[in-house]
Parts: structure tokens; sequence; C-alpha cells
């Protein structure tokens, strides 16, 4: 008795040897979906790792900067108090500088910009008066921990955020 054309075999049917064949078939592709859902699990998880590290170092540099921006609020002219206070915000990142390290910082790692109310024309902040707006812009490299990112990214990653608020 043979099985009509185009209808499907029924496993119980099948032969001792087609049945091993079929299993042998099967634990192959098996081997393969587990092999490219390995690959895809291990990949998101270094996406985390590596990662992560940049998020957190952003909302740190976001309050370091807003610490900034709140001292120089009051004190526009004086770089270094701000400078000073930007580098107490996030021990973390920046250690337990000495004065002569934050002296000796440059704006591209901590950059205190002045302008105009209204007009926003950029102007030095030793001549800042009342209702000028105060800039700190803090900005940071991060490392990334694997060569693949590294080369992807073009690392370091610059991470940079800035504050601004009206000087009173």
């Amino acid at each position: 008795m043979t099985a009509p054309t185009g209808s499907r075999i029924r496993p119980a049917r099948l032969r001792a040897w087609q049945r091993r064949a079929l299993a042998r078939s099967e634990s192959g592709q098996a081997v393969i979906e587990v092999a490219c859902a390995i690959t895809v699990i291990l990949l998101l998880v270094v996406g985390i790792v590596e990662f992560s590290p940049a998020v957190v170092r952003t909302a740190q540099l976001t309050q370091a900067a807003r610490e900034g921006v709140s001292y120089a609020r009051t004190a526009p002219t004086d770089t270094f108090g701000i400078r000073k206070r930007v580098v107490q915000a996030v021990p973390v990142i920046y250690g337990t500088l000495t004065d002569a390290q934050i002296t000796a910082m440059t704006n591209s790692q901590i950059a205190v910009t002045c302008a105009s109310d209204l007009n926003g024309a950029s102007k030095a902040c030793s001549s800042a008066t009342i209702g000028d707006t105060v800039t700190v812009t803090v900005a940071y490299n991060l490392q990334v921990l694997t060569p693949m990112f590294s080369t992807l990214l073009d690392a370091p990653l610059e991470i940079s955020r800035s504050a601004t608020a009206e000087i009173l």
C-alpha cells in the first residue's frame, strides 16, 4: 500500500532508518539555530556592557555642567571656581585634581562662555553683566572596552554636555 500522491507521510509509518536520518538532520539544524541565537545574545550583552558606562557618564556630565552653571550664575568671571565646581561634582571622572591641575584644564575639557542677553553675541565673561547668559560645556573622552566597537565607532567616544543660565 502506497501513500496517495501529494499527501504527507506520517512519522509513525516511517521505517527505522528513515526516522534516524530525520532525527540526525533535525539535530544538525538545532545546533545551527542555537549557534545563531548565542551569537546574537552575545552581541547584545557585549553592547550593553560597552554602552552602559556611556549612559552613566552622560548623566554625570549633565549634572556637572548644571553644577558649574549654577555657580557661574553668581560669579561668571571666576572660571577657576566654575571649573572646580564641575570637577568636584564628578569625582568618578576627574578624581581628585589639585588647583594647579584645574587651572591647567583647557576649554576642550571644561569651557565657560558668556553671551549678551537676547541677541546671543558672544562676549568675554569678564565683561558679563546681569541679564547676560553663561554656558558651561563639559567634555569627556570615553574609552571603549572591546576592539570591535572601538573600530566601528572611531573610539574614543566624546561625550559633551552643556548647561546655560542667565547671570543674576
